[in-house]
């Protein structure tokens, strides 16, 4: 049976190679969050990712940062890396002012 760590790794190891087939460079900056933090962070972020893409993509709307900055609560050293990421999904999504959405330390 796999540890709880070994799950988390995997299922991080996943999602960055989904969100690097959309955007190489934020699939970079959460590898970054994996190796200096760890895969829960990575996965919190991978998460932060796929659910902005939704909002951007089917409501055309940038939501407020605070909300996804939550989710991130226990790194917020990863805030930076995970900005790095949300700017390189930007430019592929189309978005054009990508100063709209800063997550903040909560």
């Amino acid at each position: 049976m796999k540890n709880f760590s070994d799950v988390y790794e995997e299922l991080a190891q996943l999602y960055i190679r989904v969100i690097k087939r959309d955007s190489p460079g934020a699939g970079k900056a959460i590898e970054q969050i994996c190796v200096t933090f760890d895969a829960r962070a990575a996965l919190r972020a991978a998460l932060i990712i796929l659910l902005l893409k939704l909002d951007v993509k089917e409501k055309y709307q940038i939501p407020d940062g605070s909300l996804y900055a939550a989710v991130l609560q226990d790194y917020p050293d990863a805030l930076p890396l995970l900005q790095d990421a949300i700017t390189s999904c930007y430019s592929g999504w189309g978005v054009v002012d990508t100063t709209l959405f800063y997550p903040q330390r909560y």
